[in-house]
């Protein structure tokens, strides 16, 4: 009888597996490497290996599983299977992938965005529970999300509905990956952030953020949550820069979608209750009926494992 599950989480630095019973619980998982590099048929390869190695070592033959999900971080055509272009994964350009990894496993395949099988997994299990409408943001090096309407991904006619890290937010700033001035990511990720202090620092302003910088580490948004709880008034001002551009996303959003319940997910949303506090701030300084009609902005709580639970859930 196929009961078992495979999710596979493909992300810019490493690509985590998980396998999953009927009942969609974590069983064991693996993680690798990703080669930015490697042609899609080399990787795919290497995928399947993994896969294959994960279900052995459980004793389980790839007849007994249902399906294997796969989340990318890139733009998807969903209804045919198809990666069609990924910052992370340059060489990844109109790629089959749904066939490809399907005849090399011997299964169902299904793919999509990594930030929607997260959502999915978020509204299943996690901080989205009882909501039929919801959005789930991730911030971290980058900025996307997952739209949620009536129990179902909104993709948009492209398939790519979510890309909230490129919402113009401003005409001037820091440039994007994309190429354009203005964008959320640019101004609000993770990299950016760290870019801001770095900058305001080499023009002279005084902060105590580097004292908390390990001899092998590099400066991280942890090491600014650190200096900011105890008083550091740069690592302070660069969590309300932070929190104001996520706060008017949110404003954006909820004119356009109206809908209320928001899961923030990534590394950067562990900044915590100053992150939080920014953000509703700034929410309620623009929609002036928040307190009538509040919104919730609430942790994700699947943690590192919200991709492959989510990627499992593409397997109906």
């Amino acid at each position: 009888m196929k009961k078992y599950t495979i999710g596979i989480d493909v992300g810019g630095t490493k690509i985590a597996y998980g396998l999953f019973d009927e009942a969609l619980n974590l069983l064991d998982k693996r993680v690798t490497k990703t080669n930015q590099a490697s042609k899609p048929e080399e990787m795919l390869d290497d995928m399947s290996n993994v896969c294959k190695e994960l279900l052995k070592s459980n004793g389980l033959t790839m007849e007994e599983v249902k399906g294997v999900g796969a989340g990318f971080p890139c733009h998807i055509d969903y209804e045919n299977g198809y990666v069609i272009t990924g910052s992370n994964l340059p060489t990844w350009k109109n790629v089959p992938v749904r066939q490809l990894f399907s005849e090399r496993l011997g299964t169902r395949v299904e793919i999509d965005n990594d930030a929607n099988v997260a959502a999915l997994a978020e509204q299943k299990f996690g901080a989205g529970i009882g909501n039929k409408n919801m959005i789930y943001i991730t911030v971290s090096t980058g900025i996307g999300g997952g739209i949620i309407i009536n129990d179902a991904i909104f993709r948009g006619d492209y398939g790519a509905a979510g890309e909230i890290g490129h919402m113009i937010v401003s005409d001037f700033g820091y440039t994007c990956s994309c190429g354009n001035v203005g964008c959320l990511m640019a101004s609000a990720s993770g990299p950016k952030m760290i870019q801001y202090v770095l900058d305001q620092m080499k023009h002279g302003e005084t902060s105590t953020i580097m004292d908390y910088v390990g001899e092998d580490e590099e400066l991280s948004g942890k090491h600014i949550g650190i200096a900011a709880k105890d008083g550091d008034k740069l690592a302070q001002k660069a969590i309300e820069r932070l929190g104001d551009g996520i706060g008017i996303m949110f404003v954006n959003l909820y004119q356009i979608f109206n809908i209320k319940h928001y899961v923030l997910g990534g590394s950067v949303s562990k900044l915590g209750k100053p992150l939080y506090e920014r953000m509703n701030l700034k929410f309620a300084e623009f929609i002036r009926f928040a307190a009538d009609y509040p919104i919730e902005i609430v942790p994700a709580k699947l943690g590192d494992d919200v991709g492959i639970v989510g990627a499992a859930t593409l397997i109906d």
